[in-house]
């Protein structure tokens, strides 16, 4: 039950003007508001997982619908919007996580995002947060910017395609590939949907991407041992293996970490967890990482504090062969001190020297087209296209040996 919120019953009582939304939802509310947008013109899966991930962030969601005028003004192609706005409306309004819906007539809702103040905003996952229209706005205030795991392979321009009869598009006329993406780590499979799903916009072919909760996984013990290896690729190997039979599904796993070069290499497949955490009580693991290897390259100049992020993402059909390796790196430096707030992990000390800032100063359109993750995923996703890449990043490899560091 919504906490304070005012009383919602049944979907037409969802819908309500501009003006009854910010009185209902503005600024001297008591209640935790959570906001999204978007034009919803064939509501499909995408659309109810992030509305409902939307909905677990505070107490009432409020959905800002594209009127039928602002749709066209944004270019979805011709004859869109499908359906109109107040059925749009009321299709939204039907799904039990959401509180209330209103429409906009602006190209984007960044103003009413600032009569509204929300608490949370919310967008689906094939967007940056510096992407997301009101996120300065947002943030300005204190405010929480989200961005929601994406249903990869779900499109409502896909959808009217298929309808209207365009099928050369690479899967896109039959099923998009089924991928599961092996990763209990929420922020590397943010990154690695966003870069699939940027791939899909590029006109590449659609990949349905499914995390191991949602394709109904649940933790286990074994996990814990799936990377005693002394290399990525094994690691990588091992997890996209144990995944790959217990779903049947094509399988994606990565393994990633730092290579510091005064450190011959290390901390390398143990990046994880590098730092004692006896020796840092109170910090957790990440703070503790950068701490301790900030400690050991203590005094040395910047020429040998050199250092490189590495991602091996393993490529498995449990059907049809053995593991396909992608790996990815980024050059960079190990600062002295943390300087950013975004990214995760070493991102805070990990200088890209080219562009003079911290990985947890770029934006995350910019950490994608430049990191390790970022390659060694285009990559994956060229070679499941079809198309040429590169022989330093892609390689076979026979499980029964040590494959190439």
């Amino acid at each position: 039950m919504v906490k304070d919120a005012p009383p919602v019953r049944t979907p037409a009582s969802k819908v309500i003007d501009r003006s009854e939304a910010v009185r209902r939802a503005g600024p001297g509310r008591s209640f935790r508001l959570v906001f999204t947008n978007g034009c919803f013109d064939l509501l499909h899966p995408g659309h109810v997982q992030c509305l409902d991930h939307a909905r677990r962030l505070g107490d009432a969601l409020l959905v800002a619908i594209n009127t039928d005028a602002s749709v066209r003004r944004l270019a979805k192609g011709a004859g869109r919007p499908i359906v109109d706005e107040r059925s749009r409306a009321a299709v939204v309004a039907a799904l039990e996580c959401v509180d209330m819906v209103t429409l906009f007539d602006e190209d984007t809702p960044r103003a009413l995002v600032a009569e509204l103040k929300p608490d949370v905003l919310v967008k689906g996952g094939d967007y940056g947060e510096d992407e997301v229209a009101g996120a300065a706005t947002v943030r300005a205030y204190g405010g929480q910017v989200v961005v929601a795991p994406l249903l990869s392979g779900f499109s409502t321009s896909a959808l009217v395609d298929r309808m209207r009869g365009r099928t050369d598009s690479p899967r896109t006329a039959d099923r998009p590939l089924r991928l599961l993406l092996a990763t209990r780590n929420a922020h590397k499979a943010a990154e690695v949907v966003r870069i699939l799903a940027r791939e899909a916009r590029a006109g590449r072919g659609p990949i349905e991407v499914f995390t191991l909760d949602q394709a109904g996984i649940s933790r286990s013990d074994a996990e814990d041992d799936l990377e005693p290896f002394e290399t990525f690729e094994e690691n990588a190997a091992s997890k996209a293996r144990h995944f790959a039979q217990l779903s049947g599904l094509v399988t994606v796993a990565d393994d990633s970490g730092l290579a510091v070069d005064a450190l011959g290499g290390r901390p390398g497949v143990r990046t994880k967890r590098f730092a004692p955490r006896e020796r840092y009580p109170g910090l957790d693991q990440d703070e503790a990482n950068n701490r301790y290897l900030v400690e050991r390259l203590n005094g040395l100049p910047p020429a040998m504090r050199s250092a490189r992020y590495v991602c091996v993402a393993c490529l498995l059909d449990p059907d049809s062969g053995g593991p396909i390796h992608f790996r990815g790196e980024g050059p960079g430096r190990i600062l002295t001190e943390g300087r950013g707030t975004g990214g995760f992990g070493y991102d805070p000390i990990f200088l890209d020297v080219e562009l003079g800032r911290s990985y947890a100063e770029l934006t995350s359109a910019e950490k994608d087209a430049r990191s390790h993750r970022g390659k060694a995923f285009r990559a994956l996703a060229a070679f499941l296209e079809g198309r040429a890449v590169d022989e330093a990043v892609v390689h076979p490899v026979d499980a029964e040996h040590n494959p190439a560091h």
